[in-house]
C-alpha cells in the first residue's frame, strides 16, 4: 500500500507543471531502473536422440500401397519399353541399310567384271566392246574412257598372240622348253653375280679413299664371302696412294691427337 501510494506520488509529481524538466528525467530513469530485465527465450537444444528420430522418417522403408511409388516404376518400365523399341527399330534400319549398301557393291563389281552384253554394244563391230555402264557413275562419260578401253583391247589381242605363238613353238620344238627355262636362269644368276662383284668393287673403290685395306678371307674349298673382311687400319702397313683425297691423313691426326689425350688420363679411370 506503501509503494503504491509512492508510485502515486511520484506520478503527480511529474505530471505536475511545477516540477522542472530535470526532474522529470530522474524520476524516469528511477522507473527504468526498479524494472525487472526480460528473460530472453533459448532456442531448444536439438540432441542426438532427436536428430535420429528425425532420420527414421527419411529411411524409412516406402510401402509398396505408396501411390507415388507405383506411378513411378509405372513410369520407369515404360520408358524401358519406349527404349527397347526404339533400339530394336534402330538395329532394323542399320541391317537394311547394311544389306543395301552390300548389293549395290556386289552389282557394280559384277558390272565392271563381268563382260559386257550385247545389249551394251551399241553400234560396235563383232568381236568389240562397247562403252560399259556403271551404275550411279559416270565413268564411260570421262574424255580418257575411249582411249583407256582401246588400250586393254589392244593388250588383250597382245596376249592372245603371245598364246598362240607359244602354243606354235611348243608344237614345233618340244624339247626346246627345257632348255630355254635353263637359258634363263642361266641368264639371272650371271646378273646377279655380275651386280655382286660390281657391289664389292664399290665398296673396295670407297674404302681405299678413306685408307682401308680389304683382305678378303678365303676358306678352304669355300668360296669366299664378300661380307668377311678384315679391316686393317695400322698405318705402317697401308701403301702410299696418290688418290686418297686426304682422308687418311686426316684420321692419322685424328688417332695421334686421341692418343695424346688418353695418355693424360688416370690408368685406373674406366674411358
Amino acid at each position: 500500500m506503501a509503494k503504491r501510494k509512492k508510485i502515486a506520488h511520484e506520478s503527480e509529481s511529474v505530471d505536475s507543471p511545477d516540477h522542472s524538466e530535470d526532474e522529470y528525467r530522474d524520476v524516469t530513469a528511477k522507473k527504468r531502473r526498479g524494472r525487472k530485465p526480460a528473460l530472453k527465450m533459448m532456442p531448444p537444444v536439438n540432441t542426438e536422440s532427436q536428430q535420429m528420430l528425425a532420420l527414421q522418417s527419411v529411411f524409412k522403408k516406402p510401402q509398396k500401397k505408396d501411390k507415388e511409388i507405383q506411378t513411378l516404376r509405372a513410369r520407369v518400365v515404360q520408358n524401358q519399353k519406349g527404349l527397347r523399341d526404339m533400339l530394336q527399330l534402330g538395329m532394323q534400319k542399320v541391317e537394311i541399310g547394311d544389306t543395301r549398301r552390300r548389293n549395290e557393291i556386289a552389282t557394280a563389281i559384277s558390272t565392271a567384271l563381268l563382260p559386257s552384253s550385247p545389249a551394251n554394244r551399241n553400234g560396235h563391230g563383232k568381236g568389240e566392246a562397247g562403252p560399259a555402264t556403271f551404275p550411279g557413275t559416270g565413268i564411260a562419260t570421262n574424255p580418257t574412257f575411249t582411249s583407256i578401253l582401246e588400250i586393254i583391247q589392244v593388250s588383250r589381242n597382245l596376249i592372245k598372240e603371245y598364246e598362240k605363238m607359244s602354243e606354235k613353238v611348243e608344237s614345233a620344238f618340244p624339247g626346246r622348253e627345257k632348255d630355254l627355262t635353263g637359258a634363263w636362269q642361266n641368264d639371272v644368276e650371271h646378273t646377279a653375280k655380275v651386280l655382286e662383284i660390281g657391289h664389292k668393287r664399290a665398296l673396295r673403290q670407297i674404302k681405299k679413299v678413306l685408307g682401308i685395306i680389304d683382305v678378303e678371307i678365303e676358306g678352304s674349298g669355300a668360296e669366299s664371302d664378300g661380307n668377311e673382311l678384315e679391316m686393317v687400319t695400322d698405318s705402317q702397313d697401308l701403301p702410299s696412294r696418290e688418290h686418297d683425297l686426304g682422308l687418311h691423313r686426316t684420321l692419322q691426326y685424328a688417332e695421334r691427337g686421341i692418343r695424346r689425350l688418353t695418355k693424360g688420363l688416370p690408368e685406373d679411370m674406366e674411358i
